[in-house]
């Protein structure tokens, strides 16, 4: 699934949101394809909308150069985390309240 969503000529929807706390950033990016007939065709999955995954990647900020004036050393530690999704409703964009 991994190599569907990251293929150059796969159509997907991308939203990324930044989140930081405890010490560190996090980027987390959803990916999303309802480009998924051959996925139909192989897997009786009844009701497969979409599929999709969803990257976090993590930077734990460490002191160093400029830390006094809020910078941070390029030396932090990062961490990559990657979940798919399947989903049986068409997302939407823009969509302030999940279907029913």
């Amino acid at each position: 699934m991994k190599l569907f969503l990251d293929g150059p000529d796969t159509p997907v929807e991308r939203a990324t949101q930044v989140g930081k706390g405890h010490g560190r950033i996090e980027t987390r990016v959803a990916s999303v394809s309802a480009d998924i007939v051959w996925l139909q065709e192989r897997h009786d999955w009844l009701g497969l909308q979409a599929v999709g995954k969803v990257t976090a990647t993590s930077r734990k900020a460490c002191p160093g150069p400029g830390a006094g004036d809020g910078g941070a050393s390029a030396e932090g530690t990062t961490g990559i985390e990657n979940e798919a999704l399947a989903d049986s409703f068409v997302l939407e964009p823009n969509l302030e309240e999940a279907p029913p």
